[in-house]
């Protein structure tokens, strides 16, 4: 078995591996296990689209300036062909108004590496 980082020019094989998802080569690393020429196995890192770093100056907390950026920011995003954005949230503040904002808690449980 020989595992290597698959070149972008292959990131096409992908496409017939489980779910067929193909991630962007620009914005991903793909390692696979190869038995010869076939994919036995991957691994992805992608870089997914998610919202932070939101701050609103103290004194105009409370405006609009919040749900202004982000429409701006959906608006890019949508732009960009982004049809998803995940948002990290420590604050129960900023989960209250990403709520709002339509933002969803989703099934998933973060863990993090140090590399």
């Amino acid at each position: 078995m020989n595992i290597r980082v698959l070149a972008p020019s292959e990131y096409s094989r992908l496409a017939s591996i489980e779910e067929g998802f193909v991630p962007d080569p620009e914005a991903s690393i793909a390692v696979c296990a190869f038995d010869g020429e076939e994919i036995v196995g991957r691994m992805l890192v992608v870089v997914m689209p998610h919202l932070m770093s939101v701050w609103v100056a103290p004194e105009k907390r409370g405006s609009t300036a919040g749900f202004r950026m982000e429409k701006v920011m959906v608006e890019e995003l949508k732009r960009r062909g982004v049809s998803k954005v995940l948002a990290y949230v420590e604050d129960a503040k900023i989960d209250e108004y990403l709520n709002r904002l339509g933002y969803k808690r989703e099934p998933y449980t973060v863990l993090s590496k140090e590399v």
